[in-house]
């Protein structure tokens, strides 16, 4: 017996889970109780959000320009900038790229979106985007061979404070797969240069 939900694609316009979070999830009181897919005011947490929508199918081009607005003028985006930061963030700026990419793979590439990305910080965005290496990462590559250890995996530098599902994430000083795999996929990508 196969459910009616098993038949229907997760990317599916018509996806009963996506109707339901479009129906009852808001971002609460202190966001206007906004829907979920407008997103809240942190670009973070919004790139992720693009990057959801862009997997089920939801479109969320008005957060798109909401994040297109936000690009600081150093090309990244940052969670502070509310709080009169004016320099981009490494992590607020992957989160941003990450849901650009996959909004551009989900519906099609505009200018402006191509426009925002091409601020490229880190090797695993470069590579999950297509971006043929060469020169310019040669130094941030040195540096992800360098913290290989002898067995050929790379170990877990520090955990984060309230990090959930720590036994997934490791423990610090200690072989960490995830790191590894992240590192090796770079490295792959990096040998495939033309």
């Amino acid at each position: 017996m196969t459910s009616t939900l098993g038949r229907i694609s997760t990317r599916s316009p018509n996806n009963p889970a996506i109707d339901c979070v479009r129906r009852n999830v808001t971002w609460g009181p202190e966001f206007g109780n906004s829907p979920f897919f407008a997103g809240e005011v942190e670009p973070c947490i919004n790139g992720r959000v693009v990057a959801l929508g862009a997997y089920f199918g939801e479109r969320c081009d008005a957060l798109v320009d909401q994040l297109l607005r936000e690009q600081l003028a150093d090309g990244g985006w940052n969670c502070e900038a509310e709080r009169g930061s004016v320099r981009s963030s490494f992590h607020t700026t992957i989160c941003v790229l990450e849901g650009l990419l996959a909004f551009e793979h989900a519906f099609g590439a505009t200018a402006l979106v191509t426009d925002a990305r091409d601020v490229l910080r880190a090797l695993d965005y470069l590579r999950a985007a297509s971006v043929q290496p060469d020169a310019r990462v040669e130094q941030a590559i040195a540096t992800v061979i360098g913290r290989r250890h002898g067995d050929g995996r790379w170990r877990l530098d520090v955990r984060h404070r309230d990090t959930p599902h720590e036994q997934m994430a490791g423990k610090v000083g200690e072989p960490n797969r995830w790191i590894t795999w992240r590192a090796l996929r770079v490295l792959d990508w990096y040998a495939g240069r033309e």
